[in-house]
């Protein structure tokens, strides 16, 4: 898949992408109905580059079973900027790896 034939679905509007290569950062402006975050990052990687992520773990207490497992890494995944999480419920721990450009580091998971 190429820039332009991922974009070609994002239409309308019309998707923009802007380049800094001084501070090695891309901007795309898209519609994230039709493409996901993870698309981009897929395509970046398999041209040969690379975005930067972080890892953090944190700790998760209240859990009792697989399908609390379940619920954490789902939510997690759904806060923006998170491309990886994994919840251990032996450990009571999850982690996660992210964004930290668009990141902000202050997650609250609330399960019913």
């Amino acid at each position: 898949m190429t820039f332009t034939a991922l974009f070609s679905v994002c239409a309308p509007p019309k998707p923009k992408a802007y380049n800094n290569l001084a501070t090695e950062k891309a901007s795309v402006i898209y519609d994230p109905s039709v493409v996901k975050e993870g698309d981009f990052l897929a395509l970046i990687r398999d041209i040969g580059y690379d975005v930067p992520t972080a890892k953090a773990e944190l700790p998760i207490t209240g859990m009792t079973c697989a399908n609390c497992v379940a619920a954490v890494e789902r939510n997690l995944k759904k806060v923006d900027g998170v491309q990886v999480a994994n919840v251990n419920l032996s450990s009571e721990r999850a982690t996660i790896e992210y964004d930290g450009s668009i990141f902000a580091f202050s997650i609250f998971v609330i399960i019913d």
